[in-house]
């Protein structure tokens, strides 16, 4: 217990800490822009009056107005105006239209968001992913035509067709592109000595090398595919690795040209058919080309060959992950075992790649390409574009409930698998913004980024980010507030290097000028600032006094301790000379702040605690009262009582003093003692009478056989109207009965009044009877069966022959006597 204690109190020890720190960081910014982008704990102060105090205070000609800080700490300093933005989601989402975005059937929602973010303070949203029950794909075959593929090519010419039922089977549409790559057709890629005939090296023919060929347009018959394929020849290069790339950034761009369909109805599919590695970005430079590619169709209209292969660079993985991700297209890479490992690397890059090992001649491409797809149209990958040369910025996606009734990949912690309709899974997005980002240039503008759930459809997010005050639009630039030099805006003014101060009334150039302004005038005492401070700008600059508590010396000339005055209790609970209300005069008397009084300006003088919630008028003590220190003291006890003095004591005897009167209003003989009060017998007699004004209490008024009841309305928050209403509901019979024969007030006798307690005594006295009579049977009924037990007894008995009681003693006995010989007869008493 004693180790938790010290654990609690370490831990209150660093929050404090922190706090702390925090604060002072806050006071180190001098713009409003800077206070709410540099620590999302600090607020600006848009308060004038609180700029004014700084600039009446002769300690702090050094500094800027210290308008930014914590909320606690600009509440203490009474800020009518604080700028503290927190962001926000925009509430008008757009649930469940996917449109233009993604794929219609499939339900991804929102499908756009606005974001105002703060940098500090993160911003989180849901999106909602199903996916559909069927779905239109486009497959694009892109396949190695070196050598080394000789086998595969023969391999897919044999089934092609079947490939193409296979996946119509698949899916609700389906159609077929093909398209070739070798590499680049100049040196070193290729044989230099024999570029018309790559294969010579080896003894045989084959046609000149090319970077990418497009084959054949999008088609649902897989007979058109076959006779492309069989139309398809093979090349050679000088090394292993090829143009992929480049030819997948020629799928992905020339879109009308293969004849893509749009994004928002289909989903898209590179199927890359090779055995070998791939160029990447810098290669291009062993042939000396080093111009960079773009994101531009460069097919050729006649041979559909890429015909700027030879003179721009291979692309990057990023550039392309970046092409294939806006055209929403879904890389499957079907490689043999030996380049396994490298197309696995590139599909972590390539986030929403999927890879399958086939064999040498590709013999099993139709089962790894079923495997794939099925494994592709069940996984859920989060790809962020849009952001990624923004610099402090960030959006990242996490599914929830661990992807529901799916699985999480297991390299990845946002990838959900096994997600089939009619499953879905929510993602918790969350947009961040670091400091930095109000520095850059990308701070000035509004932003989109695009949560992508390639083959699944989109969420558009649309980012703005607080990088300034809206009052820093109404700036004065040299306003006479700052001394004619510096810029007024947000309440406080931003000088120029040359100048400090709150006004910007010192120059930078000089720390102490002279002494004039320092010393007291007529004094004999020469020491500077009393020896207690620094003399900057004809001012005393006090310094702190060495203690934790951070106070500084007092007075114009720093000559006053402000630890001298009494001690008084904080609000916070410290205690602290004046109650850090007001400041320690020289005279060690408290000079109390507008609010405070009291020898240590402990009391306030702010009477909102005073008043009671929904008081007529904001009527202070009830009107019974007066507040002392923030607190009501009733003026009679007797009377009133309660924290507002609301509680009315004469109000719980008011009904045996108002019987008089109650009784005057029945009989209509009331004189001037019941002038305070009135009757009301129909409420809608006073439409605007408020009785949640008023202490209500039920009485009652009797005479001979009548009772009349009444309630009584007694202000009990300080109204001004002391009227009391009597409420007599004047359907009651007794009280008809008694208006008419106020003398005699005998009504019919009521039947029920005698009858309901005579029956009770009845009922009571027949129980009585009852529950003698089950006694005295359970008496009779035990007799009853002792007395037959008893018979049988007698039954049972059994008797000896002579009919003699076996239980007979006789009295008389015989004895011989043997020395008579004769018998004598004793009898035996």
């Amino acid at each position: 217990m004693k180790m938790r204690s010290t654990l609690c109190n370490i831990l209150l020890i660093v929050m404090t800490v922190i706090e702390f720190v925090k604060s002072q960081e806050c006071t180190s910014y001098d713009t409003c822009s800077q206070c709410i982008t540099m620590n999302e704990s600090c607020a600006w102060c848009n308060d004038e009056k609180v700029f004014q105090v700084y600039v009446d205070d002769v300690n702090a000609q050094l500094i800027p107005a210290e308008l930014c800080g914590t909320l606690d700490e600009l509440s203490m300093k009474n800020c009518t105006n604080i700028i503290n933005p927190q962001g926000y989601i925009n509430d008008g989402m757009s649930l469940g239209s996917n449109e233009g975005s993604g794929i219609p059937s499939v339900a991804v929602s929102p499908d756009n968001v606005n974001v105002l973010v703060r940098p500090g303070i993160p911003q989180s949203f849901t999106v909602t992913v199903k996916p559909p029950e069927s779905i239109s794909v486009d497959m694009y075959v892109l396949m190695d035509l070196t050598q080394t593929m000789a086998g595969d090519l023969a391999n897919l010419q044999n089934f092609g067709v079947e490939l193409v039922e296979q996946m119509q089977n698949l899916t609700d549409e389906f159609r077929i592109a093909f398209g070739s790559f070798i590499d680049k057709p100049v040196s070193p890629f290729i044989d230099r000595l024999n570029p018309d005939n790559p294969c010579s090296i080896g003894g045989s023919v084959c046609d000149p090398a090319y970077a990418y060929q497009h084959h054949l347009n999008f088609t649902s018959d897989g007979n058109l595919f076959t006779t492309a394929l069989n139309s398809a020849s093979l090349s050679a290069s000088s090394d292993d690795p090829e143009a992929l790339l480049d030819a997948m950034l020629q799928v992905a761009v020339c879109e009308a040209q293969i004849g893509w369909k749009p994004a928002s109805t289909t989903r898209r599919i590179i199927l890359a058919l090779t055995d070998g590695d791939y160029h990447t970005a810098l290669d291009g430079r062993l042939a000396g080309i080093f111009k960079r590619p773009t994101a531009e169709c460069r097919l050729d209209s006649v041979s559909n060959l890429y015909e700027y292969g030879n003179e721009t660079d291979y692309p990057s993985s990023y550039f392309l992950t970046e092409i294939l991700n806006e055209n929403r297209i879904i890389p499957i890479f079907a490689v043999t075992n030996n380049v396994n490992e490298v197309y696995r690397q590139l599909a972590q890059i390539i986030r929403s790649a999927f890879v399958g090992e086939v064999t040498d001649d590709s013999a099993n491409l139709l089962s790894i390409l079923r495997d794939q797809y099925r494994i592709l149209s069940t996984t859920i990958v989060p790809v962020i574009s849009g952001i990624d040369e923004i610099s402090g910025l960030s959006i990242a996606a996490t599914p929830l409930n661990n992807c529901g009734s799916g699985n999480i990949a297991q390299d990845s912690n946002d990838t959900c698998e096994d997600i089939a309709f009619p499953q879905e899974v929510t993602y918790d997005v969350t947009v961040d913004v670091l400091p930095e980002f109000c520095a850059s240039s990308a701070a000035d503008s509004s932003l989109s980024a695009r949560l992508l759930f390639i083959g699944f459809g989109d969420v558009q997010i649309y980012i703005s980010v607080i990088c300034s005050c809206d009052c820093e639009n109404n700036s004065v630039v040299n306003s006479s507030r700052c001394s004619d030099v510096g810029t007024f805006e947000c309440s406080t003014c931003v000088c120029p290097e040359t100048r400090v101060g709150p006004e910007c009334g010192c120059s930078t150039a000089i720390s102490v000028i002279g002494n004039v302004g320092c010393i007291p005038r007529g004094s004999n005492d020469t020491d500077v600032c009393s020896k207690n401070g620094d003399c900057v700008c004809d001012m005393c600059q006090c310094n702190p006094i060495p203690d934790l508590l951070g106070r500084i010396y007092q007075g114009d000339y720093c000559e006053c301790n402000p630890f001298a005055c009494p001690d008084g209790t904080h609000e916070d609970g410290r205690v602290i000379a004046c109650a850090d209300h007001g400041i320690c005069g020289c005279d060690s008397q408290c000079i109390c702040d507008d609010n405070y009084s009291g020898l240590s300006c402990d009391c306030s003088n702010t009477t909102d605690s005073c008043i009671q919630p929904g008081a007529v008028n904001d009527t202070i003590c009830s009107g019974a009262g007066e507040c002392r220190c923030g607190a009501c003291v009733c003026d009679d006890y007797s009377e009133r009582v309660g924290l507002h003095c609301e509680i009315c004591v004469a109000c719980t005897s008011a009904c045996s003093e108002l019987i008089d009167c109650v009784r005057c209003y029945i009989e209509d003989n009331c004189d001037d003692e019941c002038s305070n009060t009135v009757v009301i017998f129909n409420m809608t007699d006073f439409p605007n009478f408020n009785s949640s004004l008023f202490d209500t209490r039920d009485c009652s008024v009797t005479r001979d056989n009548c009772e009349v009841l009444y309630e009584l309305e007694m202000n009990v928050l300080g109204t001004e109207d002391e009227t009391i209403y009597i409420y007599i509901d004047d359907s009651q019979r007794d009280y008809r009965e008694w208006r008419n024969n106020p003398n005699d007030c005998r009504p019919g006798v009521n039947f029920l009044i005698y009858v309901i307690p005579i029956a009770i005594v009845i009922g009571i006295v027949l129980l009585v009877i009852l529950v003698l009579v089950i006694w005295k049977g359970i008496l009779y009924l035990g007799e009853y069966a002792e007395y037959k037990q008893w018979e049988q007894s007698q039954r049972n008995e059994e008797w000896n022959q002579s009919g003699d009681n076996p239980i007979f003693v006789d009295p008389t006995a015989k004895y011989n006597n043997p020395k008579y010989r004769r018998p004598v007869q004793l009898e035996e008493s």
